[in-house]
């Protein structure tokens, strides 16, 4: 596709869309690590020059797809835990959490990358305007959380989606490994290598939801 100069504010946006488009295409299709700002042009069929026009850098057209996919997680979860409301069962909260972030390929590309690339060479206001846009979508989920178990309050909300975000930040690179690593997980020996990432996070997650709601080691 050939752009002409955009001047209305509908073209503009146009511009911004097809270039978030075509990261999102790369993402998918790549990885980040194929998703340079040269192929985002490329394939947005926009001049690099003129990408810089719309964002400060790669790493805040990914840090706005980011954004975007936790507006859509936390609908996600709102869906899954509505049934949950007043339940107190912190496995089946566990769950819903768990498989509706999983259940995101883009987050899953993205999540380990947001602290130690993404967030770098942005400037403050693009970082602001992030974790306010990001805090709104995690509201969302701290209430249906809150609704599902009564007893968790908003401290206990934010040690469990700061526990659950940095866990995955951690597990998901171990997760999905590269070729050499699959083919020698497949010795048994190696076995207890291995990463089950929602059974592996769902250990960790149940006893941490339990004592921060006083539930018991026996209780749902």
């Amino acid at each position: 596709m050939t752009w002409q100069r955009a001047t209305r504010p509908e073209q503009k946006e146009q511009r911004r869309n097809a270039i978030l488009g075509a990261a999102r295409a790369l993402l998918d299709s790549d990885g980040l690590a194929g998703a340079g700002i040269n192929a985002v042009a490329r394939r947005a069929g926009i001049s690099k020059a003129n990408v810089y026009r719309y964002f400060e850098s790669r790493e805040a057209i990914f840090l706005e797809i980011v954004r975007e996919e936790f507006e859509n997680w936390a609908g996600q979860a709102e869906e899954a835990l509505a049934p949950l409301a007043r339940s107190a069962d912190v496995v089946a909260v566990t769950r819903a959490l768990i498989g509706s972030m999983t259940g995101n390929s883009r987050l899953q590309n993205l999540i380990p990358a947001i602290a130690s690339v993404l967030e770098q060479n942005v400037s403050v206001e693009t970082v602001v305007r992030f974790k306010t846009e990001l805090g709104t979508s995690l509201l969302r989920v701290s209430n249906a959380m809150m609704a599902a178990l009564p007893a968790l309050t908003a401290e206990g909300v934010r040690v469990a989606q700061m526990s659950l975000y940095f866990q995955l930040a951690g597990m998901l690179p171990a997760a999905h490994p590269p070729p050499a690593v699959v083919e020698a997980l497949k010795r048994p020996e190696l076995a207890h290598n291995c990463i089950h990432l929602e059974a592996d996070l769902e250990a960790m997650m149940v006893p941490l939801l339990r004592g921060l709601t006083g539930a018991g080691a026996t209780s749902a």
